[in-house]
């Protein structure tokens, strides 16, 4: 609530006629497809767009669409629209870019030539309303005099502008994504921005099921460069950080190249710690003559660790151990992380059931065998990180890292799978993360537009 609540009545629109809306900046065009899934009819009086990926995109969602070009191409945009979105790129602004701002020149600039676009209109064929998106670091100190300059040059062109920060995990979406709006009304109208929704949908609600694609999961090498580096972050003090993610999580910010920044959505795939439908139960590790160990777990200087069932039978080497975290990873290069830290791994007061583990002469070799119903590994050497207290026998859980899959950034950008399957249809995956990392997530934008449908 606010002082215009009481001195201008609010800016509706008829569900009954048709929106005519144009996107600048437009992506595969969000902002339609929120409008849409609002209820209005959306008459597209052209987009302005120079990626031609995501102009596949766009005609894929929303049919042939006049593209009148990149901004600074064309000196106004057509009368009579409705609603005009736009943005502008952040590179220049965001805190992952160089933060140049939007100096002429850059390419953040665009927004002060979208700016000159309108100007060149007379006050009867600017839009009724404009609508921008941008990273939050608009907000900021360091922008204050760009964000004050691209208000007033609104307000010199009769807007009156309503800003807030909404974040995508308020609007029932799992994904911690804060982004500027700038809602411009031309005339004397006040808006409202939309209040959080309760929402209890977490990363598990988005993910895809099964992911067996390799290309995927982080390599061990990649794993041991992410723990590494992340080490020597936290030592510096600085946000870019590696933390594998949980089903129970929500995802942080969508990035133009999913996976590929230590502050990336990059998921752990858990083996459950169950053997058909029970939890699993304790295991004793028996050497290979078949006699028991002691309760100290060892055989002669050998101790054994045992990893649960999600570990396929195999070969496995220790490709580097990083205090409490060990990287394994098999003959097929597929990496696998043991997190001794880890409140889900098992430590066991004494063995109940007959199991096996074979250790093979080889240095820093695993080996799972099967002889019996349970599946073990055994570690050859002793390492000081590694160790049994006590006549504990520990069972740890062996993991897999991935980064997010293109339809699992689709989805956390609000998309429906059958949205996406068009995307995918026209696009590489290369092309699929750069453009949901670059759009706004469509949950939001409905939130933002159910405030203007007459009521």
């Amino acid at each position: 609530m606010n002082i215009f609540n009481y001195m201008y009545e609010d800016i509706k629109f008829d569900i009954n006629k048709p929106i005519r809306l144009f996107e600048a900046f437009s992506g595969y065009g969000s902002q339609a497809l929120a409008l849409q899934r609002v209820g209005f009819k959306v008459e597209h009086v052209g987009i302005s767009e120079i990626d031609k990926y995501a102009i596949r995109s766009h005609n894929e969602l929303h049919g042939k669409v006049k593209n009148y070009g990149g901004i600074g191409s064309f000196d106004k945009l057509p009368p009579g629209i409705d609603i005009c979105t736009w943005s502008f790129p952040c590179q220049d602004i965001s805190i992952a870019g160089k933060q140049k701002g939007m100096v002429d020149g850059s390419r953040s600039n665009y927004g002060y030539v979208f700016l000159d676009t309108v100007k060149n209109m007379t006050y009867e064929e600017r839009p009724k309303i404009l609508l921008m998106e941008n990273v939050r670091a608009l907000f900021s100190e360091t922008f204050r005099c760009d964000w004050r300059e691209i208000q007033l040059r609104l307000e010199n062109m009769g807007y009156k502008n309503y800003s807030d920060i909404l974040n995508a995990k308020d609007y029932g979406i799992a994904q911690n994504r804060e982004r500027v709006f700038i809602l411009s009304i031309k005339g004397d109208y006040n808006y409202n921005f939309p209040k959080p929704i309760e929402s209890d949908l977490r990363l598990r609600d988005f993910k895809e099921n099964n992911v067996i694609d390799e290309q995927y999961y982080l390599s061990a090498k990649m794993i041991a460069f992410l723990y590494n580096n992340n080490n020597k972050q936290i030592e510096r003090g600085n946000g870019f950080r590696f933390s594998p993610l949980s089903d129970d999580s929500t995802a942080k910010t969508i990035t133009t190249r999913s996976g590929s920044r230590m502050d990336d959505n990059f998921l752990i795939e858990v083996g459950k710690l169950k053997i058909d439908g029970k939890d699993m139960p304790r295991h004793r590790v028996y050497n290979e003559d078949g006699i028991a160990t002691t309760t100290t777990t060892k055989i002669g200087s050998m101790p054994y660790y045992v990893f649960n069932e999600m570990l396929p039978k195999g070969k496995y080497f220790i490709y580097e151990i990083i205090g409490n975290i060990i990287i394994l990873e098999d003959d097929s290069k597929r990496a696998f992380v043991v997190d001794l830290d880890d409140p889900n791994n098992l430590t066991i007061p004494e063995a109940t059931i007959k199991g096996y583990a074979k250790a093979e002469e080889e240095e820093d070799v695993f080996y799972i065998d099967r002889p019996h119903q349970k599946r073990g590994v055994v570690q050859k050497k002793s390492t000081p990180t590694i160790k049994t207290s006590g006549n504990d026998l520990a069972i740890y859980t062996g993991k897999r890292i991935r980064k997010l899959t293109p339809r699992e950034c689709g989805r956390l950008m609000g998309l429906r799978d059958d949205e996406i399957d068009k995307i995918l249809a026209v696009n590489s995956n290369t092309q699929a993360y750069k453009q949901f990392g670059n759009s706004i997530v469509v949950d939001v934008l409905v939130a933002i537009f159910k405030e203007l449908l007459l009521k």
